[in-house]
């Protein structure tokens, strides 16, 4: 009797063992779903947004130039490009070689859309630079980025400002725009939500509402010891 009941209680310790190991491995599947859902989102609503505003703006011109064709163009290689990069993950091939991922070194890079849509874009970097954590890089970088579009798809705005400011303790991102539109937070429907995400990814804080421009304003503070 003795030695079944130590059998029965072994069987059940590894039983346990088995399903909560099970639970580890899909609670861990389910983050990484959600971790490339972002980033798909990210990628395509900015790069495909972009490229339907260059398209309007040329019809509405009545120009077809070339400078507006490449636009469109670099834009959907470019988001051929981190698809393909997103999609290989996916695949999940060990050893496959990975593009680097983007910075705020490139933040600059993420205005030219708006510039070409004839908006007045300005980035402004203050306090003391330093190398961040490289989640913490593409995090502020993918914020800034939806950011943008947002300002692209719903703010109707003529002037967007984007300041990251490197304080002490963390990075706090500022993105206005002088628009009329997207003064509520679910106007901005799922990327607002991604956004958020990030930042409470890392403990941050994040608020939205009015711009001294005259427009909408989201603010992001992402927690990164020097």
């Amino acid at each position: 009797w003795v030695i079944g009941d130590y059998i029965r209680s072994r069987r059940q310790y590894f039983a346990d063992i088995v399903a909560r190991h099970k639970q580890e491995r899909e609670e861990a599947a389910e983050e990484e779903r959600l971790r490339i859902a972002r980033e798909l989102h990210d990628v395509v609503a900015h790069n495909v947004s972009a490229m339907a505003i260059q398209a309007g703006a040329a019809r509405v011109s009545g120009s077809s130039s070339q400078e507006a064709l490449q636009s469109i163009e670099e834009g959907a290689r470019a988001t051929l490009s981190e698809l393909n990069r997103l999609l290989g993950v996916l695949r999940k091939s060990p050893g496959a070689p990975l593009a680097p991922q983007p910075t705020l070194d490139e933040a600059d890079a993420l205005l030219k859309p708006a510039r070409e849509a004839g908006l007045e874009a300005t980035l402004k970097v203050t306090g003391d630079k330093r190398p961040l954590p490289a989640a913490v890089e593409l995090s502020a970088y993918r914020i800034v980025q939806e950011a943008i579009t947002n300002v692209l798809k719903h703010a109707n705005a003529s002037r967007v400002e984007v300041v990251v400011d490197y304080q002490p303790d963390a990075l706090m991102l500022t993105i206005s725009d002088n628009g009329t539109g997207a003064k509520t937070t679910e106007s901005t429907g799922h990327g607002l939500i991604g956004m958020r995400e990030r930042v409470e990814l890392f403990g941050g804080e994040m608020g939205s509402g009015s711009s001294s421009l005259g427009g909408f304003t989201v603010r992001a503070k992402l927690p990164s010891k020097s």
